[in-house]
This record gives structure tokens, C-alpha cells and sequence, in this order.
């Protein structure tokens, strides 16, 4: 058996009832909070009756078989319903009650309007979410999106951006273009761009709870970067206002004493898939005509374009599928909740997506979360593609052997790799050795060290690259070298391009007029490199996209060799981390340099022949 009351929260004791009895709520409080109160029905009845009638509430309790209901306005007026029966204060029956979601809020009730982010408070923090929501809290913890205004390459770049190529771009957009996705509630409260945000805006929670489960707007691609209507609507302006209000995808919610939910309507998108349109499609729609035209708009992520066009194409997978998969075994949303208390009865059994969101990505300086998201991030890439050495392929050539290594997208939603995929480090490694296997006759894409980079023409050959300076552990060019890392320009220019009518995103394609950069220019863009070997555009494969590479190895071994090509892959390269650290404050801990060692390389498939 439990009491509640409902109306206006008091967060003091989770209790909730009309302003006028706020003095009411001091003396009635701990008594209506305790969760375990050894009255007989009747006397439960008498004490919201008496309660009621001196305060105007909305007041019901359960005794586990049926339930009673008492409703009176401060003005006067009210109604009791009991397991069927009811009675009005003002004479006459009581009206049926409406169907109800939470807390006697109408299933029709919409959300409200919708405005800036509630400002943070203790109260909104993920932590607290976690008192009743435990097991989505820990899993959120490993996540990214926790991470995203503490990552230390984030405030790195953010304010060599601010200090360099936006230092003369207008406030607040787009110059608060990184800190409005990385922490929208957080960004809402400060006029500054640059990073970490001031300590009372809660700031190392990043993209938190409240991102999702209280945005009530319409979600469109890219919007998330802007504070008001630059583009878009503006995602800061499509929050519920009401601090005590979650929403979700979740039928029936259960009444609980921290949050009302709200499930219907508009209130979290029919398809959440589309919130991640938001902030996974980051670019400047320099015409706003709501077309990603690359090289004449700012175009640094296109994964949401690329989504579309996976779904065009026939992909059956979704956003959620793939990096909110079903909790296998967990079946309550709020599985910390005390019932009855926290939460005022046993809900329906759930399915619960994966709030670690498992991604490509980890934080360099936890160690924690690195462990613990290694075998999802493995796993997912390991999912990713097709790759093979093409046996019908292999034969002679004027100086040796030659045969094409096979490579395709067959297992992801967006281009290979995506997001920003010129800090995406996808390659072919090949090895070549004689039949015992001792002495390597070729190689290509091979690390000494796990910190060395990747030895390519396209940056080794050009002395005015200021990549240039960073590389590390490369003795010769790598003529031969297939990675499918993107370059990041200072300078954009653009060209038609009506080669894939699949894709959104490819009206035009951008060139590099600029060099290779480790800051976000205004006018910059992503870009294709181009192997030193063949001059072929190594782009990034679009969903089902498939290529072959051929590689021409010259030897004179006379015997058998042995081939063994892997598809690795690394989240940053090192010689961009180094760049983005050399421009760092010694006083901003941590220091990025040392945390180069923390990068892995991931084996994403193998294969290997005999010749």
C-alpha cells in the first residue's frame, strides 16, 4: 500500500500538490512520502480526504487490488472515485477520468512549449537520473556522449578553433558551433564558445539525459550546432520547459516521484532515429537552401545524408539498431527504483536499448572506459565490411606479382568510415613474405611502433604540408598505401558531381584548394586523398559500396610466397593528435602528447594466401 499526491512537485519531498498548500506540504510531506505505511484503507481515505479538502490536490493511493482517487481545486469543488464508484464535491456524477500516462496527466496532454534548455541543476544531472535508473546510467557513463565536453581533444580543438579560424566569426552562430551538440544544456547558459564551459552549468555531463528525453522539437539535420533559427529552427529552442517533465518511447509509464513522463504525440519523436539528425550531420548551409553541397558549404560530417541513403538503398537497420541494440535480460527502465516510493507500481515488462551508444570511439583518458567498450567497438567493426584478397586476381607482372584486394561496405548504415572521417583512420595493411615466412619482400600499411603513422605520399611528398612536420616513424614514402582517411582542408572549392543520384549529399564534391589542416576553417572541407601508386581518389565507401585495390609487388623469389592482408583501424592518426597538442596550454590538464600510446589499432578482418 503507498500514498501520493499530485499536482505541483515540492522536490524537497517528492510530493506534489497546488502552491496555496505549500505549508500544507511541510507537515503532510513525510508522512505522504513514506513508502511503507501500515494504514487500513479506511483510514488512507480520511487522511487525503482531510488533506484535500485544506489544500486542493490531486491525491490517490493503491492498496494493491484497487485503487481511490481524490481530486479538489483550491477554489473549491471536487470529486472521489472509488473502484468504480464516484462522487462530486459540486453534485452530480463525476466525469470519467481521461486515460492517463503519469501522474494524472492525460495521454493527449502534449508536452507544452518548447524553448531553451531547463538551466542545470543537481535535480537534472545524470547522476541523479541514475538513483532510479541505474543500469542505463552505467551504461551511459562508458559512452561518448558522456564524454563530450571532457574529451581533451574536443577542448583542444574547440579553442584552437575559437582562437583561430572562428576567432572573427559571429556570436552566438555559428562561433558556438562545436559547444552547442557537445553539451546543448550546458552551451544554453554561457555566451562564450570556448571551453570547458563554467562548473555551475554541470558541464561534464555532456550530451546527457536531458538531451534527448526532453527535446520536444522537430529534428532536422545539422540543427543541433545553432542556439537560434541560423539553420533550422534551432535545436536549443525545441526544449520542454518544465524541469520535471521526461519523454520517451515507452507505453504506459509508471507514476514515480522524480519526473512526470509523457509518451504521446510529439513528445520524443515518433522515430527516434531522427534525433540523431541533430547533431550527426555537422556542416554550414552557407545559402540555406537545406542541401549539403559540398565544398560550397562547410560539410565536416555527413552521416544522417548517408543514413538516408543507406534506407534508400534497401538497408534495414537503423541509428538505434545498430548503437542502441536491446539490453538482452533487462527489463525495467528505472531498475534501481524502490516500489512502492520511488516508483508507485510494478511497470509492464521493457525492452531497454544500450545507452553506452557503442560507437568507433573512446576517451583517451579513461582507461576504464576504454576496457570496457573495447569488445563492442571490435565487434562493430569487425561487422563493418567485406575484405579479401581477390584470388582471381593474382598473377605476374613485368617485375614480380600483382593481384587487387577486395573491399566492401557491407555492414554498416552511412559511408565507411563516417563521421568525421578525416580523423578516421581506415587502411590496408599487406604483407609479403617467402615461403618460410621469416623475411618480409614487401609491405605496405605496416606499423613498426603502435604510435608511428601511416608513411603516405600524398603528406610526405609535399613540403609545404604542415602535416608534414608531425609524421613519425616513416623511412620511405608508402607509394602503395590504400587508407581511406579523408583530408580536412583549410580551403574548399567544389565541383558538379551527378555521378551517385542515390546520394543527398552529392550535388557537389569538394577539392582541396587549401592544405591539410587540423582546425575547422570556415571555407575548409573534407576532402578524398589520392594513393601515390595509381592516382586512384581513395573516398570513403558509401553503404554497399564496393572496391578493388591492386597491389604490384616486384620480387624475384623463386619459391613460394605467402600473402597476408589485413583492414585496420585507429580512431585519430598520431600525427594529427600531435598537431591539435602543440597548440595546447602546458597549464590544461591533461596534456594530449602522452596520450597518443593510449590509441589502439583494431583488426577489423584478415585474410591470407599461398602462392
Amino acid at each position: 500500500m503507498y500514498l501520493r499526491v499530485t499536482g505541483v512537485t515540492s522536490s524537497a519531498r517528492g510530493v506534489r500538490m497546488s502552491p496555496a498548500g505549500e505549508a500544507w506540504a511541510v507537515l503532510l510531506g513525510p508522512l505522504v512520502h513514506t513508502p511503507l505505511i501500515p494504514l487500513d484503507r479506511c483510514a488512507l481515505a480520511v487522511v487525503f480526504f482531510v488533506a484535500c479538502l485544506l489544500q486542493g490536490c490531486d491525491a490517490s493511493y493503491d492498496s494493491g487490488g484497487s485503487s481511490s482517487h481524490w481530486s479538489r481545486s483550491s477554489a473549491g469543488g471536487g470529486e472521489w472515485s472509488d473502484a468504480g464508484s464516484s462522487w462530486n464535491a459540486d453534485g452530480g456524477a463525476a466525469p470519467s477520468d481521461p486515460p492517463s500516462t503519469d501522474a494524472g496527466k492525460p495521454a493527449s496532454d502534449d508536452a507544452g512549449p518548447v524553448g531553451t534548455p531547463p538551466p542545470p541543476s543537481a535535480a537534472l544531472t545524470a547522476q541523479q537520473c541514475g538513483v532510479c535508473h541505474q543500469a542505463i546510467y552505467q551504461q551511459w557513463q562508458s559512452s561518448m556522449h558522456s564524454h563530450a565536453l571532457t574529451s581533451p581533444a574536443v577542448i583542444v580543438q574547440t579553442n584552437a578553433d575559437l582562437t583561430g579560424p572562428f576567432a572573427s566569426a559571429p556570436g552566438p552562430d555559428p562561433q558556438k558551433f562545436c559547444v552547442n551538440c557537445h553539451g546543448p544544456t550546458e552551451a544554453a547558459l554561457v555566451t562564450s564558445a570556448a571551453m570547458p564551459p563554467p562548473a555551475s552549468t554541470h558541464w561534464k555531463d555532456g550530451i546527457t539525459c536531458t538531451t534527448c528525453h526532453q527535446f520536444d522539437g522537430t529534428p532536422e539535420k545539422g540543427s543541433g550546432a545553432f542556439e537560434g533559427a541560423y539553420q533550422g529552427s534551432g535545436f536549443q529552442q525545441g526544449f520542454v520547459q518544465a524541469n520535471n517533465e521526461m519523454l520517451g518511447a515507452m507505453d504506459s509509464p509508471v507514476g514515480n516521484s522524480a519526473h512526470s513522463s509523457n509518451s504521446t504525440g510529439q513528445d520524443f519523436n515518433p522515430n527516434p532515429n531522427q534525433l540523431c539528425a541533430n547533431c550527426h550531420e555537422v556542416w554550414i548551409d552557407y545559402d540555406h537552401d537545406g542541401i549539403v553541397e559540398k565544398g560550397l558549404d562547410l560539410a565536416l560530417q555527413t552521416t544522417w545524408d548517408e543514413y538516408k541513403e543507406y534506407k534508400t538503398l534497401g538497408g534495414d537497420q537503423s541509428c538505434v539498431s545498430c548503437h542502441m541494440p536491446v539490453v538482452p535480460g533487462l527489463t525495467r527502465a528505472a531498475d534501481s527504483a524502490q516500489i512502492p516510493g520511488q516508483q508507485y507500481a510494478q511497470a509492464p515488462p521493457r525492452q531497454i536499448h544500450d545507452h553506452s551508444f557503442p560507437g568507433v570511439d573512446f576517451a583517451l583518458d579513461d582507461a576504464a572506459q576504454g576496457t570496457a567498450t573495447l569488445a563492442a567497438r571490435t565487434a562493430m567493426l569487425q561487422s563493418a565490411a567485406t575484405f579479401f584478397i581477390d584470388r582471381r586476381s593474382v598473377g605476374g607482372s613485368s617485375d614480380g606479382i600483382g593481384f587487387d584486394v577486395f573491399l566492401a561496405n557491407t555492414g554498416t548504415g552511412h559511408d565507411l568510415p563516417s563521421g568525421f572521417a578525416f580523423a578516421r583512420q581506415m587502411w590496408v595493411e599487406i604483407t609479403v613474405t617467402t615461403g618460410g615466412g621469416a623475411q618480409p619482400v614487401f609491405t605496405s600499411g605496416v606499423l613498426q611502433d603502435p604510435t608511428d603513422d601511416l608513411c603516405d605520399g600524398q603528406i610526405l611528398l609535399d613540403f609545404e604540408n604542415a602535416m608534414n612536420k608531425w609524421i613519425q616513424g616513416c623511412r620511405f614514402v608508402d607509394d602503395e598505401l590504400v587508407t581511406l582517411q579523408q583530408q580536412l582542408v583549410s580551403l574548399a572549392g567544389f565541383q558538379a558531381d551527378g555521378s551517385d543520384p542515390f546520394d543527398p549529399a552529392g550535388l557537389t564534391k569538394a577539392f582541396a584548394i587549401g592544405e591539410e589542416t587540423w582546425l575547422q576553417y570556415l571555407h575548409g572541407g573534407v576532402v578524398a586523398r589520392q594513393r601515390t601508386f595509381d592516382g586512384t581518389q581513395l573516398v570513403n565507401l558509401k553503404p554497399f559500396e564496393q572496391e578493388e585495390f591492386h597491389y604490384d609487388v616486384p620480387t624475384n623469389v623463386s619459391g613460394g610466397l605467402h600473402i597476408q592482408a589485413r583492414l585496420l583501424f585507429r580512431q585519430l592518426p598520431p600525427y594529427f593528435v600531435r598537431a591539435l597538442a602543440a597548440g595546447q596550454a602546458k597549464a590544461d590538464m591533461p596534456q594530449l602528447a602522452p596520450l597518443i600510446a593510449n590509441l589502439p589499432t583494431i583488426v577489423m578482418a584478415t585474410d591470407q594466401i599461398d602462392l
